[in-house]
């Protein structure tokens, strides 16, 4: 038995994600909604499309299906296994569009014949219909995710004060403890140059700046994220954060790119 469908819903939306990382997700994007920017199209977003959603997926409206994985980093290198072509195939049955976060996972979709091509759109269209004021906090910056080998021996060098480690924790009690922290450390799980959208959107939720290895080009280190090991002062974490909100989270709207495919 795999983790059940849940379901988060507000006005014509509808949200379904089945792992707690997803449903992670899935409730950020949420929260960053109101009711009032979205389009009045009956819309259902399903948040990871190498999960299985079952009868869910056959409800009525717009089905949007997000991809989460990291086919390609920015510099072309194999990254997470990828679908076969028939999987993808049958995934375009199911879903009317599919958002890709990643724009260095295009090279992936090339062997679509055009008219499906064009179903497979790119960008961390995720972020709040309202810009999230900066909140600063007292506990030094926090790494929640999956821990392994890599990210085990990266979070080892940093100095005690410039980390803490959370585990398994999601939820409000990761919101409370990231409002607490002066920041968010984000570390890939493997080799390569790519962004964690799901932990950006979290951060910036609470009203914190992410600090990273070297992110996706679309991403530019020490204005949209801090350096990772680097001392910070306040005010230069507080300028970091002014600086993605007016800029790349006010781009990448949800609200917005849903109106976008969706109509008024």
């Amino acid at each position: 038995m795999g983790d059940p469908v849940r379901e988060h819903k507000i006005g014509s939306l509808t949200v379904f994600s089945n792992h707690p990382v997803l449903d992670q997700f899935a409730r950020d994007m949420l929260a960053g909604i109101r009711a009032e920017n979205l389009p009045a199209a009956r819309i259902n977003i399903y948040v990871g499309i190498h999960r299985k959603f079952g009868p869910a997926l056959f409800r009525r409206g717009l089905r949007l299906g997000i991809q989460t994985e990291h086919y390609f980093d920015e510099d072309g290198r194999a990254m997470w296994r990828k679908p076969r072509p028939r999987r993808l195939l049958k995934q375009l049955l199911f879903y009317h569009l599919i958002l890709d976060l990643s724009p260095a996972n295009a090279p992936y979709y090339r062997w679509l014949p055009g008219f499906l091509r064009r179903r497979v759109l790119f960008g961390p269209h995720v972020f709040p219909c309202r810009p999230v004021p900066y909140r600063a906090g007292q506990c030094p910056p926090v790494f929640f995710g999956a821990l392994n080998d890599r990210r085990a021996k990266i979070l080892a060098r940093l100095p005690k004060d410039h980390c803490h480690v959370l585990s398994e924790t999601y939820g409000a009690d990761l919101h409370k403890a990231v409002c607490d922290s002066r920041g968010v450390v984000n570390i890939h799980f493997a080799d390569g140059i790519y962004t964690e959208y799901p932990r950006l959107l979290s951060s910036y939720l609470a009203g914190k700046p992410v600090l990273s290895e070297k992110l996706g080009a679309e991403l530019v280190e020490g204005r949209d994220y801090g350096t990772l090991g680097q001392d910070h002062s306040d005010q230069q974490l507080r300028a970091i954060f002014s600086s993605f909100c007016g800029g790349f989270a006010a781009r990448h709207r949800l609200t917005d790119f849903l109106r976008r495919i969706a109509g008024p």
